[in-house]
């Protein structure tokens, strides 16, 4: 079992690692957008904002108080509101049938103006 320092303000604190890495992975079950962040262990990513903040010594609430905070809020506002791109695009039989089309009339004019 390996033990590191976690320093804060009221001292030091020695915790185990195993710990701290399964806080992150409680947060995403109560909160899917939170992830294990890259930074640290003590961190935790947000994929809605795409930020890192400290959950070292809130833990539960810092999650909470991000989840509720007003730029979180807007950016979920924010993705539920966008379109996805694939509605503009057409995966149909005409449309590809009209782009062959055009393809085979570049295809005829070039060959017929540059032999």
């Amino acid at each position: 079992m390996k033990l590191f320092l976690v320093q804060h303000s009221g001292g030091d604190n020695i915790c185990d690692k195993d710990e701290i890495t399964k806080r992150p992975k409680e947060y995403t079950e109560e909160w899917p957008c939170l992830v294990h962040s890259s930074n640290s262990l003590s961190s935790v990513f947000c994929s809605v904002c795409r930020c890192n903040f400290l959950v070292a010594y809130g833990g539960r609430d810092d999650c909470h108080k991000h989840v509720s905070s007003t730029i979180h809020k807007y950016f979920v506002e924010l993705r539920d509101s966008n379109k996805n791109v694939t509605v503009f695009f057409t995966n149909s039989d005409e449309g590809n049938a009209v782009t062959n089309a055009e393809l085979f009339l570049r295809h005829f004019s070039l060959n017929i103006t540059y032999p």
